[in-house]
């Protein structure tokens, strides 16, 4: 009888939602985003999660999460309230 090798996926839980995921996709899409974006993400996660690290992964829904939660923010501190019009 022939014996075929199946290719594994080692796999590991986000360390931000404890879920199981295949390792690669821990990572690969962190390292696909726009550097500016990523940078801020990180800021993101890491106010929630001390001690988190991009080297420590993130699953794409808990990253687009936080990069959704970053974006948001900067678009808040670029508005500025208007000073009240006097008349």
């Amino acid at each position: 009888m022939e014996q075929t090798s199946m290719k594994t996926f080692p796999e590991a839980f986000c360390p931000l939602c404890s879920q199981l995921h295949v390792q690669e996709r821990l990572h690969s899409h962190i390292t696909e985003e726009h550097p500016r974006v990523r940078e801020a993400t990180i800021k993101v996660i890491q106010a929630y999660h001390k001690g988190w690290a991009a080297e420590h992964g993130a699953c794409e829904p808990c990253w687009k999460s936080f990069r959704d939660a970053g974006r948001i923010l900067i678009v808040l501190k670029q508005t500025r309230p208007q000073p009240p019009i006097h008349h």
